[in-house]
């Protein structure tokens, strides 16, 4: 499944979107643990690095909010967020 099949409207997308975070969190796992300690220890350039060194679907699908099984917590994300801002996503 493609991010852009994933990202439509009801529960049955909610679904969709969750499986497919938990798809790209076990691939990138060690990734997505490096941005995590690194937001965790305010060293926003290592964490920019490793998000940006993920594949653009990998990081739409793996912003999902923690509500709906993202692994990023609300914090996580918006610090995410300004990453996307810095490069004009």
């Amino acid at each position: 499944m493609k991010v852009s099949e994933a990202f439509t409207v009801g529960k049955e997308a909610d679904y969709r979107r969750a499986v497919l975070c938990a798809k790209y969190a076990r691939v990138y796992w060690d990734e997505v643990t490096r941005i995590k300690d690194a937001l965790r220890y305010d060293d926003e350039e290592s964490a920019s690095w490793e998000w940006h060194e993920l594949p653009l679907e990998a990081q739409e699908a793996l912003i999902i909010a923690p509500t709906r099984g993202g692994v990023f917590t609300t914090e996580e994300r918006g610090r995410i967020a300004q990453f996307w801002q810095q490069v004009g996503i």
